[in-house]
């Protein structure tokens, strides 16, 4: 656990030295349970580079039919943002920014031979962002708020043998912005009226999960990318992330027998 966290944290480093832009979207872990029959519970706990943390909970309601629910929070803070506050030497530069997205899926799985699971899931996701930043040259200044929608339809397809799980996710995603709020300027251009213009946004995301462990408990690696389509190549957004956590699944059908 102690390896886990201090690869996070060098992993963290990197990734906050790279953050000098604005940033409307970062891609959360992708849900993949792996459902085989009706009362499979799982539940999973993430933790990743970018400081997101998350919380998936998944149930199988029939032998076919499996729902999913997904929690993510962000908070990214170099320095607490105060626009009186100013800031020396000349041109210096912090930066913060906040989100959240709960997503609600439901969807089809089944399993092909023994060793073998493909689930595909209809989902659809509220969240949240803030993004401030403030320089002494007022060419970066200001903070923008935002409700993000989120549609989404993912594919899963695993393979399970002993104590080890691997499996494969891709996700075509839709974005749309909207109460689009604030004064943010970044390289002399609003930020809101950017937003405003391009906001809805197209991506293609993917993961890659590897789990290990015992029947009921496991730890998982995963490592996941976001493509944006071509529309905006100025459009913000977070491209990959690595995150590591803990799997615990169980039937809760055959538990109560």
């Amino acid at each position: 656990m102690q390896s886990i966290k201090i690869l996070l944290a060098i992993l963290s480093a990197t990734y906050i030295l790279s953050s000098c832009s604005p940033a409307y979207y970062a891609p959360n872990s992708h849900h993949i349970p792996l459902m085989e029959e009706q009362g499979d519970l799982a539940i999973a706990a993430n933790l990743s580079n970018d400081g997101k943390k998350e919380g998936h909970i998944s149930y199988a309601a029939t032998n076919h039919v499996g729902v999913m629910l997904n929690r993510m929070t962000v908070k990214e803070e170099h320095e607490e943002y105060n626009p009186s506050t100013p800031i020396s030497p000349a041109g210096s530069e912090s930066n913060s920014g906040k989100g959240s997205m709960t997503e609600l899926g439901v969807g089809y799985y089944n399993r092909l031979g023994n060793n073998v699971t493909y689930e595909v899931y209809g989902i659809i996701g509220k969240g949240t962002l803030e993004t401030a930043f403030r320089n002494s040259n007022r060419s970066n200044f200001g903070i923008l708020n935002s409700d993000i929608t989120k549609y989404a339809l993912q594919g899963n397809l695993g393979f399970k043998r002993g104590i080890m799980e691997l499996a494969f996710s891709i996700k075509p995603t839709f974005l749309k912005y909207s109460n689009i709020e604030g004064d943010l300027v970044f390289s002399n251009e609003s930020q809101i009226d950017f937003l405003q213009n391009n906001d809805d946004v197209f991506l293609v995301e993917s993961a890659s999960v590897l789990r290990l462990g015992f029947k009921n408990f496991k730890v998982q690696l995963q490592g996941g990318r976001s493509n944006l389509d071509d529309k905006s190549s100025r459009f913000g957004k977070k491209s990959k992330y690595f995150a590591a956590g803990i799997f615990i699944n169980f039937n809760v059908l055959q538990s109560g027998k």
